[in-house]
């Protein structure tokens, strides 16, 4: 007996509840009206401020859009990779290039002019160059890097460009009209 007026008191106080008498319901009743009413208030204000600050933490994914305009594609480039295809798939090259032509740089200006720069490890002789460069009416690209043949291209589909790396496709004229994928990185 002793334990089930535990358990009945446990549970009393769990819920909150008084034995009181049937005066005191009516007071009891209004004290907990009061303490819904309060609650509910308190939502009405936390409510918002919870989907504010979940609104205002969620980043909107930034994706990089770019053109394949002269203006948008400008500047420096350094050779990412370099492959060709043989056997209809592309095998990488750019180990196969002399170390002094890894590191190279090529500016390409908005006015379609180009600059080769025999940059970091110098090739002998040093290859500095001057060029031209454009991109015709159907997004193919051409660049000329003034005879320094590492970065010329008679004419290439833009495959990709995100900003930051542009990614050129077409037919080689060296290697018995293979196609090649060029990869340079801003």
């Amino acid at each position: 007996m002793k334990a089930q007026q535990q358990l009945m008191l446990t549970g009393r106080l769990f819920w909150g509840y008084q034995q009181r008498r049937s005066k005191d319901a009516v007071p009891s009743f209004f004290f907990n009206l009061l303490i819904i009413k309060t609650s509910i208030v308190k939502l009405k204000f936390l409510a918002p401020a919870l989907l504010l600050i979940v609104f205002a933490s969620c980043k909107k994914d930034e994706t990089n859009t770019c053109g394949k305009t002269m203006a948008d594609i400008a500047g420096t480039y350094s050779i990412s990779k370099l492959e060709f295809e043989r056997s209809g798939a592309f095998v990488d090259f750019t180990d196969s290039l002399e170390d002094c032509n890894k590191d190279d740089k090529l500016t390409l200006n908005a006015n379609g002019t180009s600059t080769y720069q025999d940059a970091g490890v110098a090739c002998d002789p040093p290859e500095n160059a001057a060029g031209t460069w454009s991109i015709d009416s159907e997004g193919r690209m051409s660049i000329d890097d003034g005879g320094a043949d590492i970065f010329s291209v008679s004419t290439a589909d833009i495959t990709s460009f995100d900003c930051n790396t542009l990614v050129l496709t077409g037919i080689s004229p060296g290697f018995a009209g293979s196609s090649f994928r060029l990869t340079i990185k801003k």
